[in-house]
């Protein structure tokens, strides 16, 4: 059974007319991830458009010499696997995998293309998560290449606040430290140094399995930084 907490913080379903929103309520399933488990694989054609009730995804890769990245974190009231549902007959570019135990909420694709095909609001919804999308993609990369390990850290943290990708996000993050970096690609005693550091500045607060944000705007200014 969906909460009604959940599914009344979910902003595309404003988009939807009556006839549509009673076969989205009809046809959404849920599943329930553990921690280390795949929601779906590299190279799988996808069948779903997933959303977090609870938890934490991760968006990764991992080379043939083992080497893993992370392009993304999707904390709970996120929704995520748009864009290989719209590249029809493609195959899914990256592992989707449980952080932590997770329950998701998932669309069939069928549904989603129906909804497509016929809502001109819902269009205008997904082509702004999927620019969102991008805007990411390229933050990070300017990441790697110019920022420094406190500003990196500090750019993954202010990125989870992201309006559209992630709703309704709390300022107190259920996010550990051994999480922060995996996301950021970092070594655990590196990850430590620099969420210390951002807490000695005033920006988040440490605590046990959290990091609560406490000035996000400079957090931002931080993580936008750039060095020569």
């Amino acid at each position: 059974m969906l909460s009604n907490s959940f599914m009344n913080n979910v902003p595309w379903l404003e988009c939807l007319d009556p006839d549509e929103l009673a076969r989205v309520h009809q046809e959404l399933t849920i599943k329930q991830i553990a921690k280390n488990e795949y929601v779906c694989r590299k190279g799988e054609i996808p069948d779903y458009w997933y959303g977090v009730i609870s938890g934490l995804i991760k968006a990764n890769n991992v080379s043939h010499g083992g080497k893993s990245i992370t392009y993304m974190a999707i904390p709970s009231g996120s929704w995520f696997g748009e864009s290989p549902l719209m590249r029809k007959e493609v195959v899914r570019s990256y592992d989707a995998i449980a952080m932590r135990d997770s329950v998701l909420i998932c669309l069939p694709k069928e549904t989603f293309h129906w909804i497509l095909s016929k809502n001109i609001e819902f269009n205008q919804y997904i082509i702004q998560q999927i620019n969102e999308r991008l805007f990411h993609f390229i933050s990070m990369i300017e990441s790697e290449r110019f920022l420094d390990t406190n500003s990196r850290v500090a750019k993954i943290i202010a990125g989870l606040f992201n309006q559209h990708l992630y709703p309704g996000q709390s300022t107190a993050l259920k996010l550990s430290q051994e999480e922060v970096g995996f996301l950021t690609g970092l070594s655990r005693q590196r990850t430590n140094m620099a969420l210390k550091k951002l807490e000695s500045l005033g920006y988040i607060k440490i605590s046990y399995g959290e990091v609560e944000v406490t000035d996000l705007e400079n957090l931002r200014k931080m993580g936008n930084e750039t060095y020569e």
